[in-house]
């Protein structure tokens, strides 16, 4: 083992000897002059507008040659001096400088050594200068005007680089109209068919990574004939109080309106009054209203494109009713109740019902609509504050049990009858099918109770009354584990104890864990045998050596 260490040692020596004899001789020896070099890397720059770049050229054994800058074929600079005039280019070192940087710097910049071999040693950069983007809208106005019906091209011209992505938004969302169609990376947009919908302003956002997206805003105007809606074709009003008839004109350029009564234009002097609230709504207001006022009234309205027109009806008989509420009140016998307005005391009401068919084979006759007349006077009462507002009922006492029926009612005051209320259907119950139902909801609440999960963790006492005032157990066992969830003591029924699971291990289970302890206790054993034996050889081979 000795004499390989002594061959070791010796080799050692010589190769210190070795390296030490050539660092002198390195240290000591003129320097060495060699070919001009460029070792400098060509890669990409991208900057933008505004910005100072240097562009790096690193030279060895330059000695008497010339270095030049060129920009494509254009020479820039030689040597040290400045040969294209321009105040933002300057030389540090052999480095390029470029300051205030515009859209024209753009392009391949060249690092060149004119030498004897045929062609220069050179090296280049690309530069890409990133332009933030910019709009132009068309029209440049930013106003375009056009007939309903008509398609459209609104455009964004959209400048910078890269190429910036345009996409148009109206009223702060972005625009999905069915028909829409967009082009040249989003810049134009094209509406077919266009309506009084599509007027308004539009915005288109070009943005391409590059400093603050551009926004431009395009105002569409479209012309149309007028359109006349009206929110309430029939207005209800009262003697001596003041009826407001109101319609919803649409219409560009603004339409002339007027209200007409039988045919015959309203006369401003009178007791009406058209009035407009600046926000398409046309309103006609007629105070003191008389017997005569009660009569059909036209909003009409005109354009240079056109004109429509819609037809009101200022009547004094009842509102519709409204069905308020359907219930037995004990076998045989149901009640309806409802709601009536009426500037007008009322006169009488008609109850209509009818038992709907079973199915499709029955006759008709024995479904057709029944009819009750009744005096307004006796089944009335007004517990509301407007003494216009009418609540009443009726009791209807020849209905089939377990059966599906149909009901509606109409008013009457001095003016003539309302229109008849929306369609009710109701089931007849009986009073078992009652019982039965109140029976099942309180089991579903005592089933509540008694799954909740506060009862499940003893938080929330339960109720004595539901649990019969009895010692109420509950055992569930499902694999291993047996669960009493309630179980009240006669000394504290208020507050019943809940038992919390208990765990039982089967036989196999503690013998397998056993078994699983014995096993790692032989392992960890092992493992420090093992880790003493290793340590005794290696600090023997040591020694030895």
């Amino acid at each position: 083992m000795r004499h390989p260490l002594r061959l070791l040692r010796r080799s050692i020596f010589l190769f210190v000897l070795l390296l030490t004899a050539q660092g002198l001789t390195i240290k000591f020896s003129p320097k060495y002059k060699g070919a001009p070099a460029i070792s400098s890397i060509g890669r990409l720059y991208r900057v933008q507008v505004g910005e100072v770049l240097t562009l790096p050229c690193d030279v060895h054994n330059l000695g008497p040659m010339v270095l030049m800058w060129k920009k494509g074929q254009r020479v820039l600079t030689a040597g040290s001096m400045i040969v294209k005039r321009d105040k933002r280019i300057t030389l540090h070192k052999h480095h390029l400088v470029l300051t205030n940087l515009n859209i024209h710097d753009g392009g391949e910049y060249s690092c060149e050594i004119e030498t004897d071999e045929p062609q220069p040693l050179a090296m280049t950069h690309t530069v890409e200068i990133l332009v933030p983007p910019s709009i132009m809208s068309q029209p440049r106005n930013g106003r375009i005007v056009v007939r309903k019906g008509t398609s459209i091209t609104i455009e964004c011209r959209a400048n910078g680089n890269p190429t910036p992505s345009v996409t148009w938004t109206r009223k702060g969302l972005p625009f999905n109209r069915p028909g829409a169609e967009t082009s040249n990376n989003g810049m134009t947009l094209t509406l077919n068919n266009v309506g009084r919908n599509d007027s308004g302003a539009y915005k288109c956002r070009a943005s391409n990574g590059v400093g603050n997206p551009s926004i431009q805003v395009i105002h569409l105007q479209v012309l149309y004939e007028p359109e006349v809606r009206v929110p309430h074709r029939i207005i209800h009003g009262g003697i001596n109080r003041t009826a407001v008839l109101t319609c919803r004109v649409h219409a560009e350029p603004d339409p002339d309106v007027k209200w007409y009564k039988n045919s015959h234009q309203i006369d401003p002097l009178g007791h009406s009054k058209a009035l407009f609230n600046g926000k398409k709504e046309y309103s006609l207001h007629i105070s003191n209203v008389g017997i005569e006022d009660f009569s059909t009234y036209t909003c009409s309205a005109v354009n240079s494109l056109g004109k429509d027109k819609k037809v009101l009806r200022l009547t004094g008989s009842p509102k519709r009713p409204e069905i308020d509420k359907i219930h037995r009140l004990h076998d045989g016998l149901w009640k309806i109740s409802w709601n009536t307005f009426s500037y007008a005391p009322l006169l009488q009401f008609r109850i209509m019902y009818r038992n709907l068919p079973s199915s499709q084979m029955d006759v008709e006759p024995a479904f057709k609509w029944k009819n009750v007349l009744l005096k307004e006077h006796l089944q009335t009462f007004s517990p509301h504050s407007d003494p216009s507002l009418r609540n009443s009922f009726y009791h209807l006492n020849d209905l089939f049990p377990q059966s599906f029926y149909e009901v509606q009612v109409q008013a009457k005051n001095s003016f003539g009858w309302s229109d008849k209320s929306h369609i009710r259907k109701f089931y007849t119950t009986t009073p078992e099918e009652e019982s039965n139902e109140d029976d099942s909801k309180e089991h579903e609440g005592i089933q509540k109770i008694k799954d909740s999960p506060q009862n499940s963790q003893g938080s929330s006492p339960i109720d004595d009354d539901l649990l019969d005032n009895t010692q109420k157990k509950e055992s569930w066992h499902s694999g291993k584990y047996n669960l009493s969830s309630i179980q009240a003591s006669d000394g504290d029924e208020k507050n019943p104890q809940i038992i919390r699971p208990e765990r039982k291990h089967s036989p196999h289970y503690k013998s397998s864990l056993a078994s699983h302890q014995q096993s790692g206790s032989l392992l960890k054993s092992f493992s420090l045998i093992f880790f003493f034996f290793l340590s005794n050889v290696s600090w023997r081979i040591f020694f030895q050596a």
